[in-house]
């Protein structure tokens, strides 16, 4: 059993990373949006828990690698294909799709799966539960490199590279308008 500690600020924090650090210990970091019933469970040295933190400011990871899962059912597509006015037979004809499709199945849309993201952030923590407001300003990189048949369990994986969310406890804080 991993013992847990729960810092009150960030020198906490800070004091808790740097001796895990140096006592070479794995640390599995939760917080209000944890969800630790997703994927194995984590082999750690140490339980970080930062829920009694409101946030943090600034967040620069070598990698820190987030994932969720949803499913994406012929409702879903079919509803998808109604609101965008992509109705091809290869998303909402079942019968065709299975006769003719090489995938056997009707696909979901790209974009069907793309605008599922927001709620992949959702249920990861990336938008904290009591935020006033998220903006999405684009996305880098995007391919649909797989299809998604329809009953597909979808399990988004991101890299989240820097984040800024407002805490307290800021010690540092950058505006992107400003030009960093």
């Amino acid at each position: 059993m991993a013992d847990t500690l729960r810092p009150r600020d960030a020198t906490e924090v800070e004091a808790a990373v740097q001796s895990a650090l140096a006592g070479g210990k794995t640390v599995e970091i939760v917080g209000h949006g944890s969800k630790r019933a997703i994927g194995r469970p984590a082999q750690t040295d140490l339980t970080l828990d930062l829920s009694a933190l409101s946030g943090v400011t600034l967040y620069e990871p070598e990698e820190l690698v987030l994932s969720a899962r949803g499913g994406v059912g012929q409702d879903r597509i079919d509803g998808f294909a109604a609101y965008t006015d992509d109705r091809q037979w290869i998303h909402v004809d079942v019968k065709r799709a299975r006769r003719e499709s090489p995938f056997g199945l009707p696909t979901a849309h790209g974009y069907l799966i793309l605008a599922l993201l927001p709620r992949f952030f959702y249920e990861v923590g990336v938008i904290p539960p009591d935020v006033r407001q998220a903006i999405n300003y684009g996305a880098e990189r995007v391919r649909f490199v797989a299809p998604v048949r329809a009953g597909s369990r979808v399990v988004p994986r991101g890299t989240i590279s820097l984040a800024f969310l407002r805490c307290p406890v800021a010690a540092k804080a950058s505006n992107p308008a400003d030009g960093w």
